[in-house]
């Protein structure tokens, strides 16, 4: 008979959760900091360069808001005074984002975007409004920080997965900025997401879903066994062959060596990353699979 054992690594857990609460404050931080850009007019919080798309006044509030409203629902903050709150911050961003939608959709204005900084504006004195991708994002991020704390009884949860087409639509903007491929974060012939709006959303992405570690689709991860090896080993070796792709295009972007280069140094890296899999990352599979036996055998 074959048992399925969930053993939690709770060291690992708690190592999670601090890192969601850290990002949490980092989000929070950039959408103050894009808001006091506003407030002053201090370009660089706005837009970080100038060739790239400026932050709306809106979104840099929304994701001052949805760090707060994150750290507020981490599991040791969650409390009856401050659930409230922060499931009213988070259905006001989704309802931000929906509305914003909605003005897309149908032609109309709000004017959302002049609600808290009446006289931002940005190019040929217009108000500047949120990309339509970030109005569907922050709907969708808004929903999750609804779901959070629910599960079904297979011991799935409705918000990781709400928050996994979050991360794919800002992963492939983040990489558009990377790559200077604008087509990716820019939908013809609205504004943009911005630079720091597409890096935030990948943040809350990566924040909600370790937030709980312990269950849904975490619970791979966090697991002291074989199976949660095995998963934290391929994320380690996806994660650093992303910030190698990173460090391989700001190479040949910035004139250090040509498109022929950079692309040897990604055949480079992923031979590196394979290797790293075959020989040293799962050199302790065996002995990890031998206490797996012995303890599934006691169970039995």
């Amino acid at each position: 008979m074959t048992v399925n054992i969930y053993t939690p690594n709770k060291k690992l857990s708690a190592s999670f959760i601090f890192i969601s609460e850290t990002i949490c404050f980092a989000v929070f931080l950039i959408g103050l900091l894009a808001a006091i850009g506003w407030k002053f007019d201090i370009l660089i919080f706005k837009n970080i360069l100038p060739s790239l798309p400026v932050i709306a006044p809106n979104t840099a509030v929304a994701l001052a808001l949805s760090g707060f409203s994150l750290w507020l629902l981490q599991e040791k903050k969650i409390k009856s005074q401050w659930r409230f709150l922060a499931y009213s911050l988070s259905a006001l961003i989704a309802a931000l984002g929906a509305l914003t939608f909605i003005e897309y959709a149908s032609g109309l204005n709000f004017g959302l975007e002049n609600l808290i900084f009446k006289n931002a504006l940005g190019a040929n004195d217009l108000p500047v409004r949120m990309s339509p991708q970030s109005a569907v994002l922050f709907c969708l991020l808004g929903a999750s920080l609804l779901l959070i704390n629910r599960q079904n009884k297979n011991g799935k949860r409705p918000s990781q997965y709400i928050i996994l087409a979050v991360g794919v639509v800002a992963l492939f903007s983040f990489f558009g900025f990377i790559h200077n491929v604008s087509s990716f974060y820019t939908i013809a012939p609205y504004k943009g997401m911005a630079a720091h709006t597409a890096a935030s959303f990948v943040l809350l992405f990566i924040a909600i879903f370790i937030s709980r570690p312990a269950s849904g689709l975490m619970k791979n991860f966090s697991n002291a066994g074989l199976s949660g090896y095995v998963a934290r080993r391929l994320f380690l070796t996806l994660f650093v062959l992303m910030i190698f792709d990173i460090l391989a295009m700001t190479g040949r972007s910035s004139g250090v060596y040509g498109q022929e280069i950079e692309a040897v140094i990604h055949v480079i890296f992923l031979v590196s990353a394979f290797i790293y899999l075959m020989f040293i990352g799962f050199s302790s599979l065996d002995k990890i699979q031998t206490i797996e036996e012995i303890d599934r055998a006691k169970t039995e």
